[in-house]
């Protein structure tokens, strides 16, 4: 088969629309020797010479003649390629031909008059110049974006194999010089047809599945050639305008997709669900540098901070989907569900660590090509999620509980695995900035929490102290219960209070309490001899000896119980 019959079978052109293309051909250039094909208005000359006999019935040729108006409207009237006031005068004669159109099929033949009016419109709208005055050079009729680009694609598509979507046919070379062909008409040169021949190879590779690389690998090589033409910086407005497009459109697929990897690829992690990430990355980095580049937005980390985001971004969704999951619904603020607070935190805590091991093992591998220390970043970013639920648990936490500090040690060791991994990420890699990853995490400053509930606690047990001996100096009657009880009633309430207070403070269950028990001791020792000053100063002296061996007591009870 000639290269032309494989096209025809490729366009799924039936015998009889083949046919009447042909007659149509021959017909127009009969007796017109040199005509350049690019200078033949397709439409116009099919409407001229096919006649209603060559179809099935009135309403077919009806149908099929509205769309060549349609089509001819399209290419001079709504995609113009040059600026075109729409209240000239030849848009309004093809307008009323196209509406007559729309109602009935219109005559065609020579002497008709709706079909000279068709042909001046058309020779007026198609043969124009950008410059008033100027010598016409070309005939503009499909060379407008972007209906020239949509019609371009749509040839270009024919050297995928029709029975096997994902296969290129082993012709396409032949094929490509006979697409070639129609660049003067569609206004194509080698740059766009670079753009559109590597947005074609990307559409098929995704509306096939993306089951073969191979498509997306001929997408990307012809990028190389993309970048190489925009370094000379064309400012012709529809090579933009088609550049932005195609390339803005494999960016956005693509980073759809890598801002969420887990989701995307977590399933099917493995060979499959590897290549496809990292052709991903390759497709979405090297489009948006062509992009970047072209906007003057771009910097030599352009990679490096592109695969940072989609790190953060990712980690962050996986974090968010791990915690709606743990809760079974959304709920940012866990502490206020009826379900035990303290046991999600841990869980969490745990599932927290699995997954920055998870993402070490399977993504950082790949991210890696790109980023110095993909690893850091995830275990920062996983780190700094935490903590944000650790905070909103603390500030509703008044009183330091066994749970409490289960929810801590947890933190705690999650904190050092993942600083551990930032670490060892940061001193693989000689960049700098990769270092600086590690100054981005914020501890969770466990120690310093316990510190804190401690020191409130003591300070309210210790205040409630010295409120009974306020109350005793104001309002104590000091009068004795009884021969065998021969003390004030404060007494007793002070001693009950100080043995609460011991019996609560070995029941903590934190091993920073140690750091404090000295504390707590020369406390209630202040307000144990502020007490008993108070009552020598009334000549009550025994009661001097006997509290202070109580207080003794207390002393060694605090420090050995």
């Amino acid at each position: 088969m000639t290269s032309a019959e494989i096209m025809r079978q490729q366009m799924r052109l039936t015998d009889q629309t083949d046919a009447r293309l042909r007659r149509t051909l021959m017909r127009t250039v009969v007796g017109q020797v040199g005509r350049r094909a690019e200078t033949i208005v397709l439409p116009l000359e099919l409407l001229r010479q096919l006649k209603p006999a060559e179809f099935g019935d009135t309403e077919e040729y009806h149908q099929w003649q509205f769309r060549q108006i349609k089509l001819l409207e399209a290419g001079l009237i709504l995609h113009p390629s040059l600026p075109l006031d729409r209240l000239h005068s030849a848009v309004l004669r093809f307008r009323e031909v196209m509406r007559a159109t729309e109602i009935r099929a219109i005559d065609t033949s020579k002497n008709s008059d709706v079909m000279r009016a068709l042909s001046n419109a058309v020779h007026a709208l198609s043969w124009r110049s950008g410059t008033t005055g100027a010598a016409v050079e070309a005939c503009h009729w499909a060379d407008g974006y972007p209906l020239n680009v949509l019609l371009y694609c749509s040839l270009l598509q024919a050297i995928f194999d029709l029975r096997e979507s994902t296969v290129v046919l082993d012709e396409v070379d032949e094929l490509l010089e006979l697409i070639k062909k129609t660049w003067p008409t569609l206004g194509i040169n080698r740059m766009l047809h670079s753009v559109c021949l590597s947005w074609v190879f990307f559409q098929q590779y995704v509306i096939t599945g993306q089951v073969e690389p191979d498509l997306a690998a001929a997408a990307l090589a012809i990028l190389v050639d993309v970048a190489a033409d925009t370094k000379h910086g064309s400012r012709d407005p529809m090579y933009v305008k088609v550049l932005l497009s195609a390339l803005g459109g494999m960016q956005e697929w693509s980073e759809k997709r890598l801002l969420d990897y887990h989701d995307s690829f977590e399933k099917d992690i493995g060979g499959a669900a590897t290549e496809g990430m990292e052709i991903l990355l390759s497709l979405a980095l090297a489009a948006g540098k062509i992009v970047a580049d072209r906007e003057g937005a771009s910097d030599g980390n352009f990679a490096v901070d592109r695969v940072d985001y989609y790190v953060r971004c990712s980690m962050k969704s996986a974090f968010t989907n791990i915690l709606e999951n743990g809760l079974g619904e959304v709920d940012s603020v866990i502490i206020d569900r009826d379900s035990d607070p303290g046991s999600v935190l841990i869980q969490l805590a745990r599932d927290t660590e699995h997954l920055a091991l998870f993402e070490r093992r399977n993504f950082s591998p790949v991210l890696r090509r790109w980023h110095p220390a993909p690893v850091a970043v995830a275990a920062v970013t996983l780190h700094g999620c935490f903590g944000v639920v650790l905070r909103q648990y603390l500030a509703k936490v008044t009183i330091l509980t066994e749970e409490l500090v289960r929810v801590l040690h947890s933190a705690s060791r999650l904190e050092k695995a993942l600083a551990q991994m930032t670490a060892e990420d940061a001193a693989d890699c000689a960049d700098g900035r990769a270092k600086g990853i590690v100054g981005d995490m914020e501890p969770f400053e466990v120690e310093s929490v316990v510190m804190g509930l401690l020191k409130a606690w003591m300070d309210d047990k210790l205040g409630l102290g010295r409120d009974c001996l306020l109350r005793a100096r104001d309002t104590e009657s000091w009068i004795p219960k009884s021969k065998e009880e021969p003390f004030a009633g404060s007494a007793m309430e002070l001693m009950k209070l100080a043995r609460l207070t011991i019996d609560e403070f070995s029941e903590i269950p934190a091993s920073a309490k140690d750091e404090v028990v000295q504390d707590l001791v020369d406390g209630l020792e202040s307000i144990f001899q502020e007490y008993i000053f108070f009552v020598a100063s009334c000549g009550k002296l025994i009661l001097c000896c006997v509290h202070t061996s109580l207080f003794s007591w207390l002393v060694v009870h605090v420090k050995h119980g």
